[in-house]
């Protein structure tokens, strides 16, 4: 199974602008360029990275696109979060926005048309003279970013078949968090992805927000006498936030409550520590990748 991307990454139109931002989710700043003097709409002010469409792309194949050619950055598409898409009624234009979750500092890239690139922190994005649709879109993310850390307000429910999709777009961006090499990471995301006949054999859980966005994916596997935490994700915008961890305790009560003694889970390397927080101890034993190459995971087990 492919990688499942979102409908409006694959949606076409005969004529938009797409564009976005890159975010850095640990540092919570966004790489906006300035326009230069020279340019006809908005000189001198911030604005995203952006375009019109060539020929048939999609939104998101746009954007992508937009990417490598203003600062020479390839982005994979399962890196890519879509934000919204409205029509801008002042200039006739539907306007397609995403972001892309990357830290590379803007000495790195190459900027193709503007004045300069700059890390800004949202917090301070007030400060910068910006486009409005540039504000108003940024606002939105805001927004969104605000109403999704509420870990009071989350809802658990079990695995639905209507959120493949989605679920499997959080698994493939949550996964590419860590940097990982690119053929590596595609082999892996094939193994992990997630089908009907998954959901119908494992105790699997979606992690739903205020507004009932999909923050988290959780999946047991019981495979008598050993008990598996066989999928932990949580959309790489919200990691630091509670959401995980609130999935894993939801899962280790689950396990309780069914008497199971013991709990495993293989992490990613660079997410041990977070299972040494939940309580999880090394056991020793060391499983090689799936993937030819890949790394060597770690079995941490909590007893129950």
């Amino acid at each position: 199974m492919g990688t499942m991307l979102h409908p409006k990454f694959i949606e076409r139109r005969p004529k938009f602008w797409a564009g976005g931002f890159l975010f850095d989710a640990a540092a919570r700043k966004v790489l906006l360029h300035l326009r230069d003097r020279q340019t006809l709409f908005n000189p001198n002010r911030w604005a995203f990275l952006g375009g019109l469409n060539d020929g048939n792309e999609s939104f998101g194949e746009c954007f992508i696109r937009e990417l490598h050619e203003e600062i020479g950055l390839q982005v994979a598409p399962h890196r890519v979060t879509y934000l919204r898409d409205y029509a801008r009624t002042t200039v006739a234009q539907h306007r397609a926005v995403f972001y892309a979750l990357a830290d590379v500092p803007a000495e790195r890239l190459t900027l193709g048309e503007g004045a300069r690139l700059a890390w800004i922190a949202l917090a301070e994005i007030s400060n910068f003279d910006l486009t409005a649709a540039t504000r108003e879109d940024l606002e939105c993310f805001v927004v969104r970013m605000n109403n999704s850390v509420r870990v009071c307000e989350l809802r658990i429910v079990p695995g639905r078949e209507e959120s493949l999709p989605a679920i499997n777009a959080l698994i493939a961006r949550s996964k590419a968090y860590w940097t990982w090499p690119a053929e590596y990471l595609e082999q892996a995301l094939a193994l992990l992805a997630v089908d009907v006949d998954y959901l119908r054999t494992h105790q699997s859980f979606e992690v739903l927000d205020a507004r009932s966005d999909l923050v988290s994916f959780v999946a047991i596997a019981a495979l008598d006498p050993i008990v598996v935490l066989d999928h932990l994700w949580v959309t790489p915008e919200r990691i630091g936030h509670g959401i995980g961890r609130r999935a894993c305790e939801y899962v280790i009560q689950f396990a309780r409550e069914h008497q199971w003694s013991e709990l495993s889970v293989l992490p990613d390397p660079p997410s041990e520590g977070f299972y040494l927080r939940m309580g999880f101890e090394d056991s020793g034993k060391r499983v090689p990748s799936r993937v030819p190459g890949g790394p060597l995971f770690s079995v941490y087990r909590l007893r129950l």
